[in-house]
């Protein structure tokens, strides 16, 4: 079967709400990989739609020094949820036998309540001092709600991979769907009410806690282990021991890639920039939204599949197509981003965000990366290789942070400051993308190939953007034409990519059943 879905008409039903859209329908011939994605991309596209929709009214309502102020506040509690569950939580995808997983599971929970108490008591503290010297006034009144923020993060990393352990993709895309859905709407109303800050503050957490009620059967799995009594320090110790690489490196791992993607807010908060900091917040929102379909839908399924054919002699070029996959639908979509964003933050957003289309244009060539590095990395903890790209973030985190408070430090604009610190972090993540061609081991030629092909056809659309500037005249007509080619020529290449990567599924499949 060439086309492995089609589409048609379906209602979802969520919580007092009936949405009627095009979904695609499952067909039973299509094998297990193609359907768990689609299960989870479609309810994370709903997820993403909504919140574009909602954006330009959102955007008028909230200025981008609010933005900026909400935006280094879900900063610290990013970066705080990646020590709540030491990484645990990954781990529950790995054991084979169900009280292994259970015991797991539990420790997780145990060790997040008890890390969210240490960060509220350390905080109080702060917040106590910044009273009393008056200083950080726009964001000590918020500082409290990150414990709190960063605790429910926590709880939704762990019903999701929970779901992904036992299957349950719908319950994941209709998590990511409930999120936004409430999240906008309400930002809104708040908005209408000159809530300010609280109004971004407050959705995003009644977004947050719906997403947790909607992971239905993780969450019912979590609360009946939970209730059959906590884990005791033996069994803690054993799965700690066990596991021992998710606390010593994917931890330090993703707190280092957290600090290097959520702290640059924070910085340029703590250097008196709340406004550019509410650039930075909204133009990376909006770009990383690709990354996050991949990682909710491809990403999920992608570390299930991975644990259980990492060593086969099909996997490298199953791994590899995907990302040409990837490499070859989002290069000519983050080019035509990158030449149109100045234009559409103003045109679409108002005036007071015109400054915002000059981020955008910083940020892309880390977003289009990034795209590719998301849902990749979890190979490096299946395959026990965590210390390995420790090491090199180490590096590169430490540089990027160091040369982005240097050059704030040294006076120069928050412009000249993120785009020194985007160069290092591209830098970082082509010497990532490196790191999984060798643990696949391929060879480097393919990963030159791969990143050559991807220049090339950013290279294209820019040129592209070029000549028909020069021919074409009005603006919408421009529009229109550029993107009706790159739309095309996108969707092109994601049929390309389905077909490709659906012939060696079912090669996979079949030879795992013989």
């Amino acid at each position: 079967m060439d086309t492995p879905f089609v589409c048609a008409i379906i209602r979802l039903q969520l919580p007092g709400v009936r949405l009627f859209a095009f979904w695609p329908r499952l067909p039973s011939e299509m094998n297990l990989f193609f359907k768990n994605v689609i299960l989870t991309l479609r309810g994370a596209v709903l997820g993403q739609i909504i919140p574009i929709i909602l954006m330009p009214l959102v955007l008028r309502l909230y200025s981008p020094t609010e933005y900026g102020i909400f935006g280094s506040l879900m900063s610290l509690a990013a970066i705080l949820s990646t020590f709540f569950m030491l990484q645990l939580e990954l781990a529950v995808v790995l054991p084979k036998d169900e009280p292994k997983a259970e015991i797991l599971a539990k420790t997780a929970l145990q060790i997040s309540v008890g890390m969210m108490f240490l960060c509220i008591l350390l905080l109080a503290g702060f917040f106590i001092l910044t009273r009393i010297t008056g200083s950080f006034a726009h964001i000590s009144a918020w500082i409290m709600m990150a414990p709190i923020i960063a605790f429910s993060l926590s709880i939704m990393n762990l019903c999701n991979y929970a779901s992904v352990r036992h299957m349950y993709f719908k319950d994941i895309g209709f998590s990511a769907a409930s999120l936004h859905s409430l999240n906008g709407p309400m930002a809104i109303i708040l908005g209408l009410l000159n809530a300010n800050v609280s109004g971004l503050v407050l959705s995003r957490m009644a977004g947050q806690f719906l997403a947790i009620a909607m992971y239905r059967r993780a969450a019912r799995w979590l609360r009946n282990i939970f209730m059959s009594g906590p884990a005791n320090l033996t069994q803690m110790k054993e799965v700690l021991l066990e596991y021992r690489k998710f606390p010593l490196y994917s931890t330090p791992h993703l707190f280092l890639t957290m600090v290097a993607r959520e702290a640059t807010s924070i910085i340029l908060i703590f250097f008196n920039h709340a406004q550019a900091a509410g650039f930075y917040t909204v133009v990376r929102m909006i770009l990383l939204i690709p990354s996050s379909l991949l990682s909710t839908s491809m990403g999920q399924v992608f570390y299930r599949e991975a644990s259980r054919s990492l060593h086969h002699p099909r996997f490298p070029a199953f791994l590899q197509t995907l990302m040409l996959g990837v490499v070859l639908i989002m290069a000519p979509i983050c080019a035509y981003v990158a030449e149109w964003g100045p234009q559409f933050f103003r045109l679409i957003f108002g005036p007071q965000w015109a400054e915002a289309g000059i981020y955008a244009l910083i940020l892309m060539p880390m977003a289009f990366i990034f795209t590719v590095n998301v849902w990749i990395g979890r190979i490096f903890e299946i395959s026990n290789k965590q210390d390995k790209i420790f090491r090199l973030q180490v590096c590169f985190d430490s540089l990027s942070l160091a040369v982005l408070i240097g050059t704030l430090y040294a006076g120069l604009t928050p412009v000249t400051a993120i785009s020194a610190f985007v160069f290092c972090q591209t830098i970082y993540f082509l010497a990532y993308l490196a790191m999984a061609f060798h643990i696949i081991q391929r060879p480097m030629f393919r990963y030159f190939a791969l990143v050559g092909v991807g220049m090339a056809l950013a290279g294209a659309v820019m040129a592209m953007h070029a000549v028909i500037e020069m021919l074409v005249g009005g603006f919408w007509l421009r529009f229109v034409l550029e993107t009706a080619i790159v739309g095309s020529v996108a969707i092109g290449f994601l049929i390309y990519t389905i077909r490709k990567v659906h012939k060696i599924v079912l090669l996979l499949e079949a030879e795992a059943a013989t």
